[in-house]
């Protein structure tokens, strides 16, 4: 359940960013669809390392 929340919210940020750019619209939508999986992984991966490196600043 988890898993499916956390895949919807990573896919809307992502579609947020492409809405944003509007002269690369169909381009980037096109390259989003065909890598998402690996993309998603990214942004995971920034966020982890980004909460790690608060904590540590914190503590």
């Amino acid at each position: 359940m988890f898993n499916f929340i956390k895949k919807r919210i990573l896919k809307s940020i992502i579609n947020d960013v492409v809405k944003s750019i509007p002269n690369l619209k169909a381009k980037a939508r096109l390259y989003i669809e065909e890598h998402k999986d690996e993309i998603i992984e990214k942004v995971k991966e920034t966020i982890k390392d980004t909460i790690l490196k608060i904590i540590k600043e914190k503590f």
